[in-house]
């Protein structure tokens, strides 16, 4: 519906120049655009596989359902609160990748519905703010399997709570509201961002940087006090509650040994992997929406600035506009978030979806506010053709499998084409546990040697024989505990070992999946095998890049070569 012809520029809550044309401020068209485009995206998100570190939590969420212990059977660097969602979702849902994929669904909807609010508090129209859950919508869904089901975005959901819940109670603050409400209102914000801690620490940088963003003179010491007080409390409650869950199980003194013990190196690995090559070719991957950074940067710290200086204070220099902070405080959450994901973490894809998820909302914003608002539209539909042009979803390798994500069943095949990386390939992976099914393993009978392959343990009702589950990657990343992780699987006696060439060999696809004279289940003609572990086994099946080496009787002292 459009917008009355004599609407003024100082009624326009976009604060635009009453010189532009007045354009429609209804959400229908941008409301059109993301129904048609969740009945495309949607059946084949559900279906698309699941990648190793979703399957990795899976596998201790369904090790303690069977009574381990967290972090004593699983070496494990991260908190736990990813794995209890693991655990609700399991129990609720049951075990299918489908199921997991519906909480992640639900995660990105609350991250988008906040969004939403943050945007519409800031002073942008429902045209505009439709518009900004639309993008995020075509990313994220757009985005590969990598992206999808990880702590990141899961942790952003209650980031996004928390900071609307902050803006909320900056209101209450300011118009007076008792220290009992405000305390009762500041637990609930506690709790949600005690709830983000617990699935990743960095959540905790987001929340003071909301805090310090939304302190108001207006609001007096007293109830700032009181809010502060309630943040406090529920933030201890929700901590407390973590830390009680892991005394009363036994995971306590294995978690503090993780800390002590291994995370120290496992950090120092993250720092000395993050190189350009790799960089360059994540931002390939996520092409064009990492582009987005170069505008929402400056954009984000021109409203910080504003907001340090005091530019955008009211006539009676006792409070900010709402448009201001609203945009202040989402350009402090974006900021923070490039902070800790750039220079904190590990070089991973799904590290960086949530910062441009927070980048279309700071655009967005940006443009909603815009005084040359049609030079601003023209540039966003242009990127939005470019968008559309270069997203999956769209390619006819993928799109043709929308009638069989609606009502078929989930098969390997099925995900082979679904998924956007050429490895592992779910075809393969399926002629292994056929193999291994039909040579009766059970117990600790297999090490998965790469954690490509680590979905394998749980499809087989099988037991890691160590707690290395991500066997291949400790050994890179903890050089010195290599006899030590190597003799502790060994004392299981695994009867087989699975292994990737291409991730462990570094073998390209072609040479990994070559056929000789002997057959396909042979190992390709370039594999040679070597005196050192595992490589020094005989092989005994192989599908596609993936063999399955058959352990011998070895002696300790073999094994510790």
């Amino acid at each position: 519906m459009a917008e009355p012809a004599s609407t003024s520029a100082s009624t326009d809550p976009t604060g635009s120049d009453s010189a532009v044309p007045n354009v429609p401020s209804g959400a229908a068209v941008p409301s059109l655009f993301l129904i048609a485009w969740l009945v495309l995206a949607v059946p084949m998100f559900l279906r698309m596989p699941e990648t190793n570190d979703a399957e990795m939590f899976d596998l201790q969420a369904w090790l303690i359902a069977d009574g381990g212990v967290m972090y004593r059977d699983v070496l494990e660097p991260n908190l736990p609160g990813v794995v209890w969602i693991h655990l609700l979702v399991r129990v609720i849902g049951g075990s299918s990748s489908e199921a997991l994929r519906v909480y992640d669904l639900l995660s990105f909807s609350i991250v988008m519905s906040f969004g939403w609010g943050l945007l519409k508090m800031s002073g942008a129209s429902r045209r505009a703010a439709m518009w900004s859950v639309f993008g995020c919508s075509v990313f994220y869904l757009s985005t590969s399997e990598w992206c999808h089901c990880q702590r990141d975005m899961w942790m952003l959901a209650p980031a996004m709570a928390g900071t609307w819940l902050r803006l909320k109670q900056r209101e209450r603050t300011e118009s007076g509201a008792s220290g009992g409400r405000l305390i009762l209102w500041g637990m609930l914000e506690g709790l949600l961002w005690g709830v983000g801690i617990w699935i990743k620490p960095y959540v905790l940088l987001v929340t003071v940087g909301v805090w310090l963003c939304t302190l108001s003179r207006k609001a007096g010491l007293k109830r700032t006090a009181a809010d502060s007080a309630g943040l406090l409390a529920g933030g201890l409650i929700a901590g407390g509650a973590g830390f009680g869950w892991m005394i009363s199980t036994g995971a306590w003194s294995h978690w503090l040994d993780t800390m002590q013990n291994w995370n120290p190196r496992y950090l120092q690995a993250g720092r000395e992997n993050w190189t350009y090559p790799r960089f360059k070719v994540m931002v390939i991957r996520f092409l064009p929406w990492f582009l987005l950074h170069l505008a929402a940067v400056p954009i984000a710290l021109k409203q910080l600035q504003q907001r340090v200086s005091g530019r955008n204070a009211g006539p009676d220099d006792s409070s900010e506009k709402p448009i201001a902070i609203g945009s202040a405080v989402l350009a402090s959450v974006y900021l923070v978030w490039m902070i800790h994901s750039f220079l904190l973490q590990h070089l991973f894809d799904y590290v960086h979806a949530p910062g441009i998820v927070l980048a279309i909302l700071v655009c967005a914003d940006a443009v909603a506010r815009g005084r040359s608002r049609t030079g601003l539209q023209l540039v966003v539909m242009l990127f939005g053709v470019v968008v559309v042009a270069a997203s999956p979803i769209l390619k006819l390798k993928t799109v043709t499998t929308w009638r069989e994500c609606v009502s078929g069943d989930t098969t390997p095949h099925l995900q082979d084409r679904l998924t956007h990386f050429g490895n592992p390939r779910r075809t393969d992976l399926a002629e292994i546990v056929a193999f291994l099914k039909q040579q009766q393993v059970s117990g600790h009978d297999v090490l998965i040697f790469n954690s490509d392959g680590v979905s394998l343990y749980r499809r087989m009702n099988l037991k890691p024989p160590s707690r290395y589950a991500y066997f291949f990657e400790t050994l890179i990343f903890f050089p010195d505990k290599r006899n030590k992780v190597i003799l502790e699987a060994m004392r299981n006696r695994p009867r087989f070992i699975v292994l990737d060439l291409v991730s462990c060999l570094e073998m390209s696809g072609d040479e990994a999946h070559a056929v000789g004279p002997a057959g396909k289940h042979a190992a390709p003609p370039g594999y040679k095998p070597r005196p050192s572990f595992p490589w020094k086994y005989p092989v005994a099946f192989r599908a596609g890049s993936w063999l399955v080496l058959e352990a011998a009787e070895a002696t300790r002292a073999e094994e510790t070569e």
